[in-house]
């Protein structure tokens, strides 16, 4: 049974869940940091540009797969520099994290997030980090170019080398 992800923590579980990687934490650091080196991202990122909604609007989707979450805290959705805010939350649950031994929120289950289009053309980026139950891997930043009717993705260098000049 995997207690890792869980909506509620009973009053016995949180001592008893850091007790393993408090005993191990360096042991399993070796074995889990080389895998997430090389390991590719599971979540798939789809932007469709909702032509019926006044003010334009996107839709954001990021498939997350069985046993696998995304950090809330890592999620970030911006218009240039400007970072934009969903139409609804988008919902989270709490989950014990054995890295910090602590509780944060995630994304378990496919997210799906409106946002209103900018008026002038613009660069989106939509960046998070997510984990399996096994490994955790790299941040990702996910590109799209908005022309102010239509939206198309970045190829990943060419992403990467724009963020870091529109930062």
């Amino acid at each position: 049974m995997n207690t890792m992800c869980t909506d509620k923590l009973s009053p016995a579980e949180p001592s008893r869940r850091g007790s393993f990687w408090k005993k191990h934490s360096w042991a399993a650091w070796m074995t889990l940091l080389p895998a997430s080196l090389w390991a590719a991202s599971p979540f798939g990122v789809t932007v469709a540009l909702d032509h019926d909604a006044q003010p334009q609007q996107i839709r954001v989707e990021v498939k997350v797969p069985a046993e696998h979450h995304i950090f809330a805290d890592t999620w970030s959705v911006r218009w240039g520099k400007e970072t934009a805010v969903p139409l609804t939350p988008i919902p989270v649950q709490r989950y014990f994290d054995p890295a910090i031994e602590a509780e944060r929120d995630v994304f378990s289950a496919d997210v799906t997030a409106r946002y209103t289009c900018p008026t002038e053309a613009s660069s989106l980026w939509i960046t998070f980090q997510g984990c399996s139950d096994t490994i955790c891997f790299n941040p990702e930043t996910h590109a799209f170019t908005w022309t102010g009717d239509q939206i198309e993705p970045v190829a990943s260098s060419a992403a990467e080398a724009t963020e870091v000049d529109d930062a």
